[in-house]
């Protein structure tokens, strides 16, 4: 028998090395993906960052003695207090009731009054109350009329009219426009199923089947679809849009008991408070290229790498500060002093978008220039100078790696006051969609799908501009059949202005309640 060959100590010791290492970054990723699973499910999911002291040592470049960040005091035990002195009791700031609030006015005069009191003043309060919105019918009465016979022809020939029925919204359709503008406004934007809304008219006194209010949910989405369009080609005519995306599950006739993961792909423009979101069954780097095809300007977003791909000459990418931020608070607790200095760094520029917010573009970009670029600057050579320390597979060297692969992207918004430091904005904007999706669970259809995408956007856009989205709908459904379709643009929640300033409330003539 051949001689054993000797074993080569040293190659099993690297071995074995490499093998402990490979282990160890498993068991610390693993642990990591852990403790946000612990935080999402039953921790604080803020992500607000107050640096309690300055980090010493090699960390302390010297950026924060200029920034002043407020840290909230400990109150003094009672033990503390002088004998003399007690706890300054904190007032309450009561709000003002707006006179367009009040329907109700009661006048109360004391009672016994002597003869000859005088009224000098009278104490002015308030009571807020509520009534739970009501389901109310309208009857219409079309009074059928015979004309009269002309002189020397047979009664045969007389003529029966009746007067024509108001425009509707649907021809034959039991729904008015509010109630239709309620349908929406209870799904998209307050997030409440459609048979929870069937069971609330139950409780009002009609019994509408949950097909029928998703049918004229359906008519409503197809009757505003031209508004839609428009409001996409408002936003993407924009010079800086924000993108994102978000997932819906979708009940598929091919996948029998299961769900399709879509997704709804997010569209803002922050100059002209609008979004808009599109449905697709997937997210390939196609979707967004076909979307933004005919655009030109400045695009902001994560760093997904399907944005990543449609830089060109015509759009400039920017990234999210707050992507890039978050990443380094989840790694507080893997590497506390690195990531809180950068978190403090990152705290430094929020100050300054604070501080200057109200600003003009070209005062905003100054300051900016001034007092922001010298922090990123440092931070550049921070990564530079800690990325090689950092054990592979960590989470703060996953926040190193983030950041450094996408920092011009992460500085571009200097270049002009007009863009925003994150993506932030359009994040609140699909917020609703998550909601939405904790409520309904999924979607019906992938039709369905596409409808509650065109609807979300024009929810989230009257969200955007303050503006009541019950309003809103049911004024334009009453507007839309009849509005001149080369003027559409005019009834987009930013350019909108009412038909009418009549109240919402149901008017008190005339009316049968169910």
């Amino acid at each position: 028998m051949p001689a054993a060959e000797p074993l080569n100590y040293q190659e099993l010791y690297y071995q074995e090395r490499d093998a402990r290492i490979r282990l160890q970054q498993s068991v610390d990723h693993l642990q990591h993906q852990l403790d946000q699973l612990l935080r999402l499910f039953g921790g604080s999911k803020s992500e607000r960052f107050i640096p309690k002291e300055m980090i010493p040592g090699q960390l302390d470049l010297g950026l924060m003695q200029d920034v002043i960040v407020e840290v909230p005091l400990a109150a003094p035990s009672a033990q503390s207090l002088p004998a003399q002195q007690e706890p300054a009791k904190k007032k309450i700031k009561h709000f003002a009731i707006p006179e367009s609030l009040v329907e109700v006015v009661q006048e109360i005069h004391p009672e016994n009054l002597p003869e000859g009191s005088k009224c000098i003043g009278q104490e002015v309060s308030y009571r807020l109350e509520c009534s739970p919105q009501r389901l109310y019918a309208k009857k219409i009465i079309r009074y059928k009329y015979l004309l009269p016979t002309p002189a020397g022809q047979p009664d045969l020939n007389s003529k029966i009219i009746t007067a024509a029925l108001p425009d509707d919204v649907f021809n034959n359709c039991m729904a008015g426009p509010s109630l239709l503008a309620t349908l929406v406004t209870e799904k998209y934007t307050d997030h409440l199923p459609v048979y929870r809304q069937m069971i609330r008219f139950e409780r009002a006194g009609i019994k509408l089947a949950h097909a029928t209010l998703i049918d004229w949910i359906d008519k409503t989405a197809k009757l505003l679809w031209l508004l839609y369009e428009a409001l996409k080609l408002e936003i993407l005519s924009s010079h800086y849009v924000k993108m994102d995306e978000t997932g819906m599950p979708v009940m598929d006739k091919d996948k029998q008991g299961k769900t399709h993961k879509g997704f709804f792909w997010a569209a803002q423009a922050p100059e002209k408070r609008l979004v808009f979101f599109e449905y697709q069954p997937g997210r390939s780097k196609e979707i967004p290229k076909a979307m933004l095809k005919n655009f030109k300007g400045y695009l902001q977003s994560d760093g997904y790498e399907a944005y990543a791909s449609l830089a060109s000459s015509d759009i400039t990418l920017l990234c999210c500060a707050a992507h890039s931020r978050r990443y380094f608070e989840q790694a507080l607790e893997n590497d506390p002093e690195r990531a809180r200095y950068v978190m403090g760094l990152f705290q430094a520029l929020y100050d300054i978008e604070r501080t200057h917010k109200d600003d003009t573009a070209r005062e905003r970009q100054a300051a900016r220039e001034q007092k922001a670029k010298p922090i990123w600057d440092t931070f550049a050579a921070y990564l530079t100078e800690q990325a090689p320390q950092l054990k592979e597979g960590s989470a703060i060297h996953k926040a190193f790696a983030y950041s450094m692969k996408r920092f011009k992207r992460l500085t571009r918004y200097l270049d002009d006051g007009l863009l925003d430091i994150d993506n932030n904005s359009i994040e609140n904007s699909i917020r609703a969609i998550a909601l939405g999706r904790r409520n309904f669970l999924f979607s019906g259809s992938h039709d369905g799908a596409a409808r509650s995408a065109m609807l979300y956007s024009l929810t989230g856009s009257c969200k955007m501009n303050g503006i009541n989205p019950l309003e809103y709908l049911t004024d334009v459904l009453k507007r839309i059949n009849t509005y001149p379709k080369d003027q559409i643009n005019d009834l987009l929640p930013n350019n909108w202005k009412p038909a009418s300033l009549q109240s919402m409330s149901p008017p008190q003539s005339n009316l049968v309640e169910i």
